[in-house]
């Protein structure tokens, strides 16, 4: 691979992308590549739009606080997490690696099992912690509208008359790149790990985008299965069409 130019290391050639699980040591720089990730960047894979450059606060509430925040939470959850760490090498041929990206999936077969630690922080630590540390939650009524988007994009997709009707899928919550790293095939890999699994399983990876990151999943392979109507939530409007890979 040739040498490519990144915002933060100059001129760089990619050696290896290394997909591996994530880690609660990951969750502060992954927390950072969340927020970057959806606040610039042309191949950013986001569920909540943003229009003429305007970075909602709404939609900043709530990843603020429902994600980038809570990456731990997620860690520790039942679903599948992995991030993508990227070895590369300057122009004086020196090596370095990177914390670039990160999804998170959950499995068609259903949660795994926790382990104990993962139980105590859930269910005890995170909770205490969250209680004498709040932070600004989203409106509830935001919140819930938001869900109620997307169960109805699900049903749409894998209900009766559905283009995947009663098929088992991975369901991609969040692929997230640092737009520094954008363009060097991390978003591509990560999503190739999931395809591939949908493959071994005979089932489909399912997600939902915004009208702005169509173009990037139609060039991966995926498919628009519905387009529900936009929907105007505290004053910014939503609009988040479902796709699949078959």
């Amino acid at each position: 691979m040739s040498f490519k130019d990144n915002k933060e290391y100059g001129k760089i050639r990619v050696k290896e992308i290394i997909l591996s699980p994530a880690t609660l040591g990951d969750a502060f720089i992954m927390s950072k590549i969340y927020l970057r990730a959806f606040e610039h960047g042309p191949n950013r894979s986001i569920f909540l739009p943003r229009y003429a450059g305007m970075f909602g606060e709404t939609y900043l509430r709530a990843a603020q606080t429902n994600k980038a925040k809570d990456l731990s939470m997620d860690i520790v959850s039942t679903d599948i997490v992995l991030k993508a760490t990227v070895q590369f090498e300057n122009q004086d041929g020196k090596l370095f690696e990177a914390l670039a990206g990160f999804g998170h999936w959950t499995s068609p077969d259903g949660p795994r099992k926790r382990t104990i630690w993962e139980w105590i922080l859930s269910t005890i630590v995170f909770p205490i912690r969250n209680f004498f540390f709040p932070i600004e939650e989203a409106p509830a009524e935001t919140k819930r509208q938001i869900k109620e988007m997307f169960q109805n994009q699900l049903h749409a997709t894998f209900g009766p008359g559905g283009m995947a009707y009663n098929r088992r899928y991975w369901y991609l919550h969040m692929l997230c790149v640092d737009p520094n790293w954008q363009g060097f095939g991390i978003g591509n890999k990560l999503l190739k790990w999931s395809c591939d699994r949908a493959a071994e399983s005979d089932s489909v990876v399912y997600l939902e985008t915004s009208p702005m990151g169509l173009a990037f999943y139609l060039a991966k392979g995926f498919q628009i299965t519905t387009s529900l109507p936009a929907k105007e939530i505290n004053g910014i409007q939503f609009s988040t069409p479902g796709m699949i890979w078959l």
